[in-house]
C-alpha cells in the first residue's frame, strides 16, 4: 500500500501525463486555426514599430502575444508545431500550478481533483494547442494567483509579492480579459490583506499599474474603435442563456461529466471537514472572481459592443472549479485514486468519443483544401481549379507549406458576389474539375449546373469541400429530392391555383404570373417530416421562362409558434442564373443556423413565389431537397449532431 505522500505524487504524474498525451496526440500535424492565420498575418512587418501601429492597434488585443510571436517566429520559423510548442508547454504547466493553487486554498486531495479537471476537459486541451492569447493568459494569471495565495495565505513574504506584480504585468498585456481578471484579484486582496500590509499591497498595485503605461495609448486606441465588436462587428450580442451554454459546453455537453462533477460536491458534504465555517470567506472570494468576468463581459457585450467569447473565460473557470471543490478534505488514497481515474476516464472518453475532439482539430478549412488538390493530383493528370472564401494569404501557406504552385485559382472572400456573377465565374472554367472550399451552400448547389458529378465530399470544422467534375454519370449522391411541382399533376403538400397553368405544343406545363397576380402558389410541410436529420440543408431550385427578369423572390418561413417565425428569401433579379432553358433561380438553408435542435420537432415549413414587381413570368418547376448536414461544422463549441 503506497503512503499519501507517494500516493498524491503518483496521481499529479499521472494526471500530469494524461495531459501531455491529450496535448500532444497528432501535434505535429495540427494544422492552424483562423484565428492563429491571423495572427500570424499580422506579424508579417520588418520592424518592431511596423509591428505596432499596423499588426497591433488595429487588432482588439494587447500587444504581448503578438510581439512575441514576431520574435519567437523570426527565431524558430512559423511551422505550425514550432509557433503552437510554447503554448502547448504553458497548457501542460497550467495543470501543475492550478494544483499547487488548489493545496494552499484547500488541500492535495482537492488539487489532484481539480488538476485532473484541467487536465482533461476540452476547454484547456483546446486552447493549449492554439497560439493565441488565451492559455497563456491562463498560465500567466494562475502564476499571478499562486503568488496573490502565497503571499494572502502563507506568510507575507515580499518574494510572493514581487512574483503576483510581475506575472500581474505581464497578464496586463496578454489580453483585456486577463487584464479584467488580474484587477478583480488585486481589489479583492483588500478585503484579505493583514492591516499591516495595506501600504505595501497598494504599493504592488501601483508599480503594476506603472509596468502597463506603456501599453496604455494602444489599450486606449483600441477601446477607440470598439475592440472585437467594433470594426466589422462581426462578434454578435450573447443570448440570455450565455452562461447556462458555456458551462455545458465546458463540460462537454456530457451528463457524465456532469454527474462526475456533482457527485465528488455530493460526496465531500457526507464526509465530515471540521473548516466548513471557516472557507466561506475564500468561497465568496472565488464566487467574485468567477462571476464577474461573465457579469462585465455580458453586459458590455450586451449595451455596448459585442466581446464576450468562451475563450476569453478561460482566465476565470479555473476558479469555479476550486469554488465546486472547496468542501473537499484530504482523502484516503483508494478514495482519491478512484476519483481521479473516474474523472480521467469519463472526460477522456467522452473529449475522444461524443465531442470528436481530435478529428475536429484537425480539419480546418486551410489545410483541407491543400490536402484535397495533393490527394487528388497524386497519379491523376487532370487539373484542378480551386474557388475558396477566406484571406488570401491564409491559403497561400498551405498551398506554398504543400508545393502547389500551378493550380489555378478564384477567391471570393469580400468580394460580395450575387449569383449571377458567380454563375459567370464558375461558366468560365476550362478545367474539367473544381474544388469549392468554403463557399456559401447556394453558391455550391448552383456550381453543380455546370459541373453535376460530385467526386468528394469533405466535412471539417467550420467548412465543407466539394470537388465537382463537368462529367455526369457515377459520382457521390450530392442531396435527396424531397418534392417536385412540374405543374402536370398537384403533389401533396402544394397549394396551385390551377388555372394558372399553361400547356406548350411539347406538353410542357408551366405556372404563369401577371402583373395582377402577386401570390398563387405555395408548399406546406412539417420540417421534421422533410429532413430525415436535424441540421440537413434545404436546396431549392426554381426554373423560371421570362424575357426579362423579374422582380419576384423566394420566399420561405418556418414556423411554429409565437417563439419561432423565420423569414428568409431569394430575389429573382440578381439572383437568376442563365440555363438553356431559360433561368434557374438557386437557394440553400443551413438550418441548423435558423432553429434549436429541440424546436426541430414542432417546425412548419411554407415556401412560396412572391410577384413582389408584378411582373410577367411563368415557373416551370419547383424542387426541394435535403443536402446531409455537416456533423463538426460547428463542433468545437456546439453539440455535435
Amino acid at each position: 500500500m503506497l503512503s499519501n505522500d507517494k500516493s498524491n505524487t503518483f496521481l499529479l504524474f499521472l494526471i500530469l501525463i494524461s495531459g501531455v498525451v491529450l496535448r500532444f496526440y497528432h501535434f505535429f500535424d495540427l494544422p492552424f486555426t483562423w484565428d492563429e492565420l491571423s495572427a500570424w498575418n499580422r506579424i508579417q512587418f520588418d520592424s518592431f514599430r511596423e509591428l505596432i501601429e499596423l499588426g497591433v492597434k488595429p487588432d482588439g488585443h494587447p500587444a504581448g502575444v503578438q510581439v512575441f510571436l514576431f520574435y519567437w517566429i523570426s527565431f524558430f520559423g512559423d511551422r505550425e508545431w514550432v509557433v503552437k510548442l510554447p503554448f502547448a508547454l504553458m497548457g501542460i504547466s497550467s495543470v501543475y500550478i492550478f494544483y499547487e493553487i488548489s493545496k494552499i486554498w484547500w488541500n492535495k486531495s482537492a488539487g489532484l481533483i481539480n488538476a485532473a479537471f484541467m487536465a482533461s476537459l476540452q476547454f484547456f486541451v483546446l486552447y493549449s494547442t492554439i497560439a493565441r492569447p488565451y492559455v497563456s493568459g491562463l498560465f500567466l494569471t494562475l502564476l499571478t494567483v499562486y503568488f496573490w495565495s502565497l503571499y494572502m495565505f502563507e506568510n507575507q513574504r515580499r518574494r510572493h509579492l514581487f512574483g503576483f506584480i510581475i506575472f500581474a504585468a505581464l497578464s496586463a498585456y496578454n489580453h483585456h480579459f486577463s487584464l479584467l481578471f488580474i484587477t478583480i484579484v488585486g481589489f479583492s486582496g483588500l478585503f484579505t490583506i493583514p492591516r499591516d500590509k495595506t501600504k505595501e499591497y497598494i504599493i504592488a498595485g501601483l508599480l503594476i499599474f506603472a509596468l502597463y503605461i506603456p501599453h496604455l495609448p494602444i489599450f486606449f486606441h483600441q477601446l477607440g474603435v470598439g475592440g472585437i465588436g467594433g470594426e466589422g462587428n462581426w462578434l454578435s450580442k450573447p443570448s440570455p442563456d450565455f452562461i447556462y451554454t458555456f458551462l455545458y459546453w465546458c463540460f462537454h455537453y456530457s451528463p457524465m461529466v456532469i454527474t462526475t462533477l456533482l457527485l465528488i460536491v455530493g460526496l465531500s458534504f457526507f464526509l465530515k471537514n471540521t473548516d466548513k465555517h471557516k472557507k466561506w470567506p475564500k468561497r465568496i472570494i472565488l464566487l467574485s472572481w468567477f462571476s464577474l468576468p461573465v457579469i462585465i463581459g455580458y453586459y458590455y457585450s450586451v449595451f455596448i459592443n459585442p466581446v464576450i467569447q468562451y475563450s476569453m473565460l478561460i482566465f476565470s473557470f479555473p476558479y469555479f472549479l476550486l469554488l465546486m471543490t472547496s468542501n473537499i478534505k484530504e482523502l484516503k488514497p483508494i478514495i482519491i485514486s478512484s476519483i481521479v481515474f473516474i474523472i480521467l476516464i469519463v472526460n477522456t472518453t467522452t473529449l475522444i468519443a461524443d465531442r470528436q475532439h481530435f478529428e475536429i482539430i484537425e480539419k480546418q478549412p486551410f489545410n483541407g483544401a491543400a490536402e484535397c488538390l495533393i490527394s487528388q493530383n497524386e497519379g491523376h493528370s487532370e487539373e484542378i481549379f480551386l474557388i475558396y472564401n477566406t484571406i488570401t494569404t491564409y491559403q497561400e501557406y498551405y498551398l506554398k507549406k504543400y508545393h502547389i504552385s500551378n493550380t489555378p485559382t478564384y477567391n471570393i472572400y469580400e468580394k460580395h458576389l450575387n449569383l449571377s456573377e458567380f454563375n459567370t465565374i464558375i461558366k468560365g472554367i476550362e478545367q474539367d474539375q473544381v474544388l469549392l472550399s468554403s463557399l456559401p451552400e447556394t453558391f455550391v448547389a448552383a456550381a453543380r449546373y455546370h459541373f453535376p458529378k460530385l467526386i468528394q465530399r469533405n466535412n471539417g470544422y467550420t467548412y465543407e469541400s466539394y470537388l465537382l467534375s463537368k462529367g455526369n454519370i457515377g459520382g457521390e449522391t450530392f442531396h435527396q429530392l424531397i418534392t417536385e411541382n412540374n405543374f402536370a399533376g398537384t403533389p401533396k403538400h402544394w397549394k396551385v391555383s390551377k388555372d394558372r397553368i399553361t400547356t406548350d405544343s411539347l406538353n410542357q406545363h408551366y405556372y404563369s404570373y401577371n402583373s395582377s397576380q402577386e401570390w398563387g402558389l405555395g408548399f406546406t410541410d412539417s420540417l421534421q417530416h422533410m429532413l430525415p436529420h436535424y441540421g440537413n440543408i434545404l436546396d431549392f431550385e426554381v426554373d423560371v421562362i421570362c424575357r426579362e427578369k423579374p422582380d419576384a423572390v423566394l420566399a420561405v418561413t418556418l414556423t411554429a409558434d409565437s417563439t419561432i417565425n423565420v423569414w428568409r428569401g431569394q430575389e429573382f433579379k440578381k439572383q437568376l442564373i442563365e440555363t438553356s432553358f431559360g433561368y434557374r433561380l438557386y437557394y440553400s438553408l443551413d438550418t441548423r443556423l435558423l432553429l434549436s435542435k429541440n424546436r426541430f420537432n414542432d417546425v412548419i415549413l411554407k415556401t412560396h413565389i412572391w410577384n413582389k414587381g408584378k411582373q410577367n413570368f411563368k415557373l416551370k418547376a419547383i424542387r426541394i431537397y435535403s443536402r446531409e448536414a455537416n456533423p463538426i461544422k460547428y463542433g468545437l463549441f456546439s453539440d455535435i449532431i
